[in-house]
């Protein structure tokens, strides 16, 4: 997590506003709240579902010199970065300044698992 820690503390709202294009960081700030699960892998990614019309795997790795790279499963994912990717970085930042930890995602993903096991019924 340092290493995304390290990174968002150059990375500034107009870096991000930039990368995007104004509308689609406006558009991308309606939907910090839509964030779940949000989580980190060992190579610096940042990943989570985002509720849109749809529910969208979402992921994005910014590296310090402003580089970003990112996808989501959403149409729009092929004309550039979206609405679902700045809500992303927006909400990490969000719980990295609270001073909550993004969880690595294999740690959810095994949660997930253990949750599956369970019993539906007891």
């Amino acid at each position: 997590m340092e290493s995304i820690k390290s990174a968002f503390r150059h990375l500034t709202l107009e870096d991000l506003r930039e990368w995007a294009g104004s509308k689609i960081f406006d558009r991308g700030k309606g939907y910090i709240k839509r964030v779940s699960q949000p989580s980190r892998t060992d190579n610096g990614h940042l990943v989570a579902w985002v509720k849109g019309t749809d529910q969208y795997a979402t992921w994005v790795r910014y590296e310090e010199g402003g580089n970003f790279e990112h996808g989501c499963t959403c149409p729009y994912n092929d004309w550039g970065p979206c609405k679902h990717t700045v809500a992303v970085v927006l909400a990490a930042a969000d719980r990295l300044k609270e001073g909550s930890d993004l969880r690595r995602l294999m740690e959810v993903l095994a949660d997930l698992e253990g949750r599956s096991k369970t019993p539906l019924l007891k």
